[in-house]
């Protein structure tokens, strides 16, 4: 692998494109109304920074991972602020190191112009801007940032062990997880490219056997400890369920203070094989210590994990039992779904570009630890989507630059091939690539600022044979457009009117209520579904309503639902369209009012 430094001016426009994702985000970002997890994370940083050990109770949404409320509850506590705008900020500033992080692998891998070029078409990706300017959870870039830097740093760790290095990866992949749960496929693939890696030349370890068994044995203490608090916060919650309120204190206070043990081991065990240089001897036992210490620094680090019971027993749940469907069953609706993220949304030609990296990527990384450094973790997680019951359009963000390190080195690679044959083919050759490259960023020019219907103007409503749009297809239409239909309402709908929301985010307290007025002058007869609750009860009545609220995904299906619509019949024949919000060639939310 390359290990020249960098020059300067390879840098100067990474970050450069770094800078470019933010500009284009946040503006873009100004015209994109509350999605639907946004207002629901935002609750749940809220009550970290109120509560940092624990979080609010009961918590809110307890299968999601909690770093990234972490980071905003840190933010909303230095600047006192803890708006929507605040928190897509936070999330452009990850987007801005995840593009320079990309570049950065690019070029250790590639060199130089596969560094440029992978960050480039990162920071123009429609997709990546389209999930990377939405805040906490609902767009996944804190997993794609750590991913990127975990990859990052276990490159690094294999051509050269160290124990700063070891300790870094490990740090890397805690946060990795502790961003989304998926971030576990990473212990798989770094596991995999462990085991392929040849042996570093000239690096002696495990010289110190005596330290090894120092470190383990710190790191064996903190096992113990972990299932010791995790046990006390279960008996705590229990003890709280059943009344004893005082016991329930006694097993929490019990769960804080081993926390605050647990930390103190970490510390030390960070520390000591930091300055003392400790790595065990041997590839498996050097890899097995790098996963014990990722699983302690996940604890000690974000504790809400470990503390707040219900989390970790819905994490548990998620792991080994899901609600929905079957493990497997729509693998093929995944792998369109994914499929269609590839190849349409970078645009057709890079995104073939992009599928025959993959392919070559598949035949190299057997011999060259260079392409088998990201082809091993993409096909990892995505085997794991496609294994998953559940799909997101927004799944593909944690390998998504993965992917385009390797488009950019394969393009690289056909730009050697070419210099082989002729000058003028491999010229050729680059005016190609810098054509794409401009092609992609008049599209975004085109699609701005709604990224998260890119492609639709291309495919319509149909992507290999089925619906294409949908919060959960690729074309995805989240809850933007709500938010502007209650905005119309407040200031057109007259006083005293009866207005049907068949919205499902109407719910109490998520996003409906944000820009309602305090005092409505109409009316407003909601969907009745709540937060705390799956179960959809029956639809409400038209039959004295003034106005009728819909969305698109009523038509389509809220996340693999049936379809949510009023009736037609009586839509059609007693109401006429009064208002309808637009994003782009896209209608996504309509006003009806009686005739």
């Amino acid at each position: 692998m390359m290990s020249k430094r960098p020059s300067l001016i390879p840098l100067l426009v990474i970050v450069a494109a770094a800078v470019a994702t933010v500009v284009i985000g946040w503006t873009s970002a100004r015209r994109l109304d509350t999605l639907w997890d946004e207002p629901i994370d935002r609750d749940i940083a809220v009550g970290l920074c109120d509560h940092p050990l624990t979080g609010d109770r009961p918590a809110i949404d307890a299968s999601q991972m909690r770093l990234p409320m972490y980071v905003n509850a840190v933010v909303f506590a230095v600047t006192g602020r803890d708006d929507l705008a605040m928190s897509r900020g936070v999330s452009l500033c990850f987007a801005a190191v995840t593009v320079v992080l990309t570049g950065l692998l690019g070029r250790r891998l590639f060199g130089s112009t596969a560094g440029v070029l992978a960050a480039v078409l990162l920071a123009l990706s429609p997709y990546f801007l389209a999930f990377g300017r939405v805040s906490m959870t609902e767009g996944d870039v804190f997993f794609a940032c750590f991913t990127v830097a975990a990859t990052l740093g276990f490159v690094r760790y294999v051509e050269r062990p160290t124990a700063a290095r070891w300790v870094a990866v490990a740090v890397l992949l805690a946060l990795a997880l502790g961003a989304k749960l998926f971030g576990g496929v990473l212990f798989v693939a770094f596991g995999i490219m462990a085991w392929l890696a040849r042996p570093p030349r000239d690096v002696h370890l495990g010289t110190r056997a005596g330290d090894v068994r120092r470190l383990h044995r710190l790191l064996a203490a903190a096992c113990v400890l972990v299932v010791i608090v995790g046990g006390l916060a279960a008996m705590s919650r229990q003890a709280a369920v059943t009344g004893r309120d005082a016991m329930a204190a006694r097993y929490e206070q019990g769960a804080i203070i081993g926390w605050v043990v647990l930390v103190g081991l970490w510390a030390c065990g960070i520390v000591f094989a930091v300055r003392r240089r400790v790595l065990a001897p041997g590839r498996a036992a050097r890899f097995g210590g790098m996963v014990v210490l990722a699983g302690i620094t996940f604890f000690a680090v974000m504790p809400v994990h470990l503390l707040e019971h219900e989390i970790l027993r819905d994490i548990a749940r998620r792991t080994f039992r899901w609600d929905d469907p079957v493990a497997g069953a729509s693998w093929v609706d995944h792998l369109r779904l994914y499929s269609g993220i590839l190849l349409i949304k970078l645009t057709v030609p890079l995104g073939v570009l992009s599928a025959a990296a993959l392919c070559f990527a598949a035949a190299r990384s057997r011999r060259d630890p260079r392409w088998r450094a990201c082809f091993v973790p993409v096909v990892a997680y995505l085997l794991l989507l496609c294994l998953l019951p559940l799909r997101q359009t927004f799944y593909l963000m944690g390998v998504y630059p993965l992917l385009l390190v390797l488009t950019a080195g394969f393009a690289v690679q056909i730009g050697r091939w070419l210099r082989d044959i002729s000058r003028r083919a491999r010229t050729f050759w680059a005016v190609c690539v810098v054509g794409l490259t401009l092609h992609l960023g008049v599209n975004v020019y085109r699609a701005y600022p709604h990224f998260h219907i890119y492609g639709y103007d291309l495919i319509g409503d149909r992507w290999l044979g089925e619906e294409s749009r949908g919060y959960r297809n690729l074309i995805q239409t989240p809850s933007d457009g709500v938010e502007s239909l209650i905005l119309w309402c407040n200031t057109h709908v007259p006083p005293g009117a009866r207005v049907v929301s068949y919205l499902w985010e109407d719910q109490p307290g998520h996003i409906v209520d944000r820009v309602l007025a305090a005092e409505p002058r109409y009316r407003l007869i909601r969907r009745g579904l709540t937060l705390a609750s799956s179960e959809i009860p029956p639809p409400p009545s038209l039959s004295d309503a003034d106005f009728v609220l819909v969305h698109i995904n009523n038509r389509l299906g809220y996340g693999g639902r049936p379809p949510d619509w009023p009736p037609a019949d009586i839509l059609d024949a007693e109401f006429n369209e009064e208002h309808r919000v637009s994003r782009g060639a896209l209608d996504v939310a309509w006003v009806y009012r009686r005739r």
